[in-house]
């Protein structure tokens, strides 16, 4: 009966590691080969199944093993990659678009027009947005970069207003034109890490900028919170829960800083060439500039200084740690539509249901 019972203990725990192996490889992390098993990363170009077969060879032979150059990545390479990327987003998105139309609102977006290269933006507010104000100031030929630059983000807003023209300033006839031939574009980004964002450079108290500022004060009564403009006491401080609730239950719910995507731009109505994505910022930005046939421009960095990283996983997850279900729930209700249409998935262990 010990014979028997070792026998069974050991073929079990030869069943678990072949399982857990082949669960590893059908994940795609390595490649049963008749070499064996082998690690295999998905980054990039290089083939490090081939690689492993090559370093095995010099190891056998003790000869030193020539390092590798992945070959730099041209701009016609480039070109072809990212215009891949946007017919998948684009097929994807109009897919979604039809599979939710009786629930996805219409509407006319907000986009700035610049004429010399045909490029249509819809701005959205927390998604580089103060970044493209500036390049399209730049590019509109009336501050050139060092102006632009030293602009704080009032005198930006005004600046734009004043230099930068929005689709309906022109003659229909001439929107219908700009619709069907510029090249237009808009930018995504994760629904959790937005909303951190806005807190955080909008309403959190060790923001001193934007916090004194009249629109954000009143925000901040509406929440609820006794809040004492010159005490700094960590009770009078507003939580990210508390602006969470406000986001889906008070009358500023629907403020730019943190309305939907999708309620924005209305992708369902347009056709953007481009759907961009903030976590892949400077490479989209170098296609679309390709695109626009803008040669020698220096991509304008945000003057904002960010409290924290809130696109980082680790720091979303940390904040959305002590909020409630039912309230992460609510929030999911809210941005369902931008989760779907832009293939975001939740990074977090929570029962969100449709």
């Amino acid at each position: 009966m010990k014979t028997q019972h070792k026998f069974v203990c050991f073929f079990l725990c030869v069943a678990c590691c072949v399982g857990y192996m082949l669960a590893f490889c059908f994940s795609g992390k390595c490649s049963i080969t008749k070499h064996g098993v082998v690690m295999v990363l998905s980054t990039g170009n290089m083939n490090f199944e081939k690689n492993a077969k090559f370093s095995n060879k010099f190891l056998k032979t003790g000869k030193k093993m020539p390092l590798e150059v992945e070959k730099p990545e041209s701009i016609d390479e480039f070109m072809q990659r990212y215009s891949a990327i946007h017919k998948r987003t684009n097929k994807y998105v109009s897919e979604m678009c039809r599979m939710y139309r009786n629930k996805i609102p219409g509407g006319k977006p907000p986009l700035l027009v610049n004429e010399k290269h045909k490029i249509a933006y819809c701005q959205t507010a927390k998604i580089g947005s103060d970044v493209w104000a500036r390049a399209l100031l730049i590019l509109a030929g009336n501050n050139n970069y060092t102006e632009v630059m030293k602009m704080n983000g009032k005198q930006v807003i005004q600046a734009k207003k004043k230099h930068v023209k929005q689709l309906s300033q022109f003659p229909d006839l001439q929107q219908k034109q700009i619709m069907d031939t510029y090249t237009k574009f808009m930018f995504v980004r994760h629904p959790l890490s937005r909303l951190l964002s806005a807190f955080n450079d909008k309403l959190s108290p060790e923001n001193e900028t934007d916090i004194h500022d009249q629109q954000f004060k009143m925000i901040y009564r509406a929440i609820g919170a006794d809040f004492k403009w010159d005490n700094k006491e960590k009770g009078n401080k507003v939580q990210f829960k508390d602006f969470l609730n406000m986001v889906v239950n008070s009358i500023y719910s629907q403020n730019p800083h943190w309305k939907a995507i999708h309620t924005s731009c209305f992708p369902c109505n347009v056709h953007y060439d481009i759907i961009g994505r903030f976590e892949d910022f400077e490479n989209e930005a170098k296609y679309i500039f390709k695109l626009a046939n803008v040669t020698d421009f220096k991509f304008p960095r945000s003057k904002k200084k960010h409290i924290t990283n809130s696109s980082k996983l680790d720091t979303i997850r940390s904040a959305y740690s002590s909020v409630p279900v039912p309230l992460l729930l609510d929030i999911y209700n809210k941005y369902k539509y931008d989760f779907t249409l832009f293939n975001y998935e939740i990074p977090l262990a929570m029962p969100f249901k449709e």
